[in-house]
């Protein structure tokens, strides 16, 4: 089964996903409470997830150069927490 790239942030039982936004209609049936285009420029991806959290749980399934430095970012600008990758 085709899966479409995402980044996963856990909240309070519910979850974020960043994705592009061709794969909305399959991500949004997987039950993401926030959708955050994963194609924006680092910072403005930054600012939304930050906006978005905090988090509880952080899965990198896109897990590249950039998603891996953005999600850090993020964390740290929440005051740190655990990054998983695949």
């Amino acid at each position: 089964m085709f899966q479409a790239p995402c980044e996963c942030l856990q909240k309070k039982n519910q979850h974020v996903e960043t994705k592009a936004l061709a794969y909305s209609n399959f991500v949004s049936k997987l039950g993401g409470i926030a959708m955050i285009d994963y194609t924006l420029e680092p910072y403005e991806l930054v600012n939304e997830l930050v906006a978005e959290g905090p988090y509880d749980l952080v899965v990198d399934t896109i897990f590249l150069p950039n998603t891996v430095t953005v999600t850090a970012r993020v964390l740290a600008a929440l005051g740190g927490g655990i990054l998983h990758t695949t």
